[in-house]
């Protein structure tokens, strides 16, 4: 029997919020076993309608999004909300995901009630969906529950933003009067202050000076939100009369008009680099479509699009993070891009243009794992039900993959916690013990402060993986069997330690002396584990090949062939600190030979890079400190457990730490501590061997 869902929300125009309910209703509309209806919502601006600011789908597609009714008789089995301001919270039993979304933070008129009770919004089996960690991080500022806050995020339709074939894109530039060897910038925006459309302006003023072989582009949202690019050109030529030349005034075209999902594609896709300063995004889903129709990206780093920019198709804008009154919200947050470091990726972008052909496949691969298909997938996970879809949907390696029924219905989850050292080891005891007890593997990969970058950041393999934080598993701690080092969430629950078991088979036993779903958690590997199964499983484990070639380039670059590696763990507990003073006296006392030193203190890399014997791989991140003070100071991570570990590692530091990692495992490591880093890469350099 199909379950009802209603929807309640904008459609027919080409808002954020309502692009995003249509692309969603149409991947829900695939699902064989729901009965979708909808509610209109009033519209934030009385003058907006589907006639002025169409939100230029297909005609077919815009018939079945309109065709939704409301429900007519009794209630629907779940809600779904999406509009603004916020509606209040459903008092009904009818199980509501309400979604919000913030950029700067939330004040209380982002409600539509003026007492909003926060803790209704996520009463019973309610919930709140939220598309990046960003936005998520702004509603647990303003009170939000972390366990009632979900992080799902965006898509990006692959059939309709791809990358164009060469000799239309060609046609097409042709068309617009660019020329074959003019570099092309794009960006599509609202001039809005948070969008950076200002810092835009000024980095592209010097770029065309120096090289007037350049056009920009920006679409703006003029139909929508009335707001034209007319005065913020004009405070950009007052405020910088130098740079404003006719030249410049010549090569920037605004596009103002409506734009249908195809043309739009096809916008992106003539361009050469998609360029987003903002300072605050809620999630930018202009940069996922440009990354899907191929096109590299520059982007403010920080934001949420940390959550799926990464790899060489990415550039990352440094920025200062800030706190602060703005307008009526005494609590905002965003983000300060530097323009000098803007101005450098852009001239770097057109340097690259010889290398285009690989940047675009490396952009349309950051972007394949992003489908409307998977978030429909993960709001029927978060509804309870299970999936039932046509033949024709594209077939998820996460949410759909988990309610496949010719699969083993016992699930081993195997949850990776901590940082990319602790996460790799348990990653691997995990595989090995689901595969001797006979129970299918479910990777558990949260991104968080310990480690901000996605599993598929990292790995290619193409196993079932749940961004889920720990604190979601405590009010389902009867559904488990636990296996794990220590009690996380002090649950209360019964279970073992992994490394307190004496053999493989005592663990077999112990695993499937319970018929539940099994929840694994270790940092280390345990002893009894074959050392060659070990080193056959990471053999399976397959880096992303632009982080492999990253770590090749650097070892082919400075002639590495035998060279000693030394990692000096600085932040984190401590417990496993290292004494640099004394490995800095040894390696300047070894002239004669090279050493590869990595270090997650940038001050210690940039210490032992004087050396002349020394190599150090240019980090483009550095892990950072979640809050003033030391790092062993005590902090709560995104589960709220206290640690005296005062990090915050976001996606790039991580990436980094990883090419760290690769060139670390083939030297001539030096043990210089405990940590599950240096002892990953002890096992990765044996699986070399």
């Amino acid at each position: 029997m199909k379950k009802r869902l209603l929807i309640e929300g904008w459609r027919g125009i080409n808002h954020s919020f309502a692009m995003v309910n249509q692309h969603q209703i149409l991947a829900l509309g695939r699902c064989s076993n729901l009965q979708l209806h909808h509610k209109d919502m009033p519209f934030f601006m009385p003058n907006w309608n589907a006639k002025i600011n169409d939100a230029g789908f297909s005609e077919a597609d815009a018939n079945f999004i309109a065709g939704l009714q409301d429900i007519r008789d009794g209630q629907p089995d779940f809600s779904y909300r999406i509009s603004a301001p916020i509606p209040d919270p459903s008092l009904s039993d009818v199980p509501t995901l309400t979604h919000i979304v913030t950029e700067f933070g939330l004040d209380p008129s982002s409600f539509s009630g003026s007492q909003a009770v926060l803790r209704k919004y996520t009463a019973g089996r309610n919930l709140i969906v939220t598309p990046s960690r960003w936005s998520r991080d702004r509603l647990l500022d303003y009170g939000f529950s972390e366990e009632g806050v979900r992080v799902v995020p965006h898509g990006v339709d692959q059939e309709v933003f791809k990358p164009m074939p060469a000799d239309r894109r060609a046609q097409i530039r042709k068309e617009f009067g660019f020329k074959p060897d003019e570099t092309v910038f794009l960006n599509v925006g609202a001039p809005i202050w948070n969008k950076g459309m200002d810092l835009l302006l000024e980095a592209y003023g010097y770029i065309h000076q120096k090289d007037p072989q350049t056009k920009l582009i920006i679409k703006d949202g003029s139909a929508l939100y009335g707001l034209s690019m007319d005065s913020t050109l004009a405070d950009f030529y007052k405020q910088h009369p130098a740079l404003a030349t006719e030249s410049l005034i010549a090569s920037i075209m605004l596009v103002s008009s409506n734009l249908s999902q195809l043309q739009l594609s096809q916008l992106y896709g003539m361009c050469d680099h998609y360029v987003s300063p903002y300072r605050a995004e809620g999630f930018n889903l202009p940069v996922l479509e440009a990354l899907a129709c191929g096109v590299p990206v520059i982007v403010t780093s920080g934001g949420p699009t940390d959550d799926f920019c990464n790899g060489q198709a990415v550039g990352r804008i440094p920025s200062a993070f800030r706190r602060g009154s703005l307008r009526s919200n005494k609590d905002s947050c965003w983000l300060e891009p530097h323009v000098s470091a803007l101005v450098d990726l852009m001239f770097s972008a057109i340097e690259s243009r010889s290398n285009q052909a690989e940047l675009s496949k490396a952009a349309r691969d950051q972007s394949t794992s992003y489908t409307w298909d998977r978030v429909a997938n993960r709001l029927l996970e978060l509804f309870g039900i299970g999936e039932n879809r046509s033949n024709n949907e594209e077939k998820s390696t996460s949410v759909q993959g988990a309610l496949t029924s010719s699969r083993p219905t016992r699930s081993f989850h195997i949850y990776c916690d901590g940082g990319f050292g602790n996460r790799f080891n348990g990653l691997i005891s995990g595989l090995l013990l689901a595969e001797a007890a006979g129970i299918r593997p479910v990777v558990i990969w949260p991104r968080n402060n310990w480690c901000g970058a996605a599993f598929k950041d990292i790995f290619e393999n193409d196993f079932e993986i749940i961004e889920r934080e720990l604190s979601t598993y405590a009010p389902e701690k009867n559904n488990y069997h636990f296996l794990m080092t220590e009690d996380h969430l002090d649950m209360a629950v019964q279970f073992k330690s992994p490394l307190n078991l004496s053999t493989l088979d005592e663990a077999a036993y112990y695993l499937n002396s319970n018929g539940r779903d099994v929840y694994f958690h270790t940092p280390l590997i345990p002893s009894y584990l074959p050392l060659s199964s070990v080193i056959e499983k990471i053999k399976e484990l397959k880096i992303q090949p632009y982080i492999l070639n990253q770590a090749r380039d650097f070892i082919s670059a400075n002639d590495l062939l035998d060279f000693c590696g030394l990692h000096i763990r600085k932040t984190d507990f401590g417990s496993n600190s290292v004494d640099d003073n004394m490995f800095y006296e040894v390696v300047s006392n070894s002239k004669g030979s090279k050493y590869f030193v990595c270090s997650d203190d940038e001050q210690v890399e940039a210490r032992f890079k004087l050396l002349p014997n020394v190599f150090v791989y240019p980090k483009k991140s550095y892990v950072s400190k979640k809050i003033e003070g030391e790092w062993n100071d005590i902090t709560l991570d995104h589960s709220g457990r206290a640690y005296p570990c005062n990090v915050e590692r976001s996606t790039q530091s991580v990436i980094d730490a990883v090419v760290d990692w690769l060139i670390l495992s083939e030297s001539n490591i030096i043990s210089s501590s405990a940590s599950t880093f240096l002892r990953s890469a002890l096992l990765r350099k044996k699986s070399l061997s």
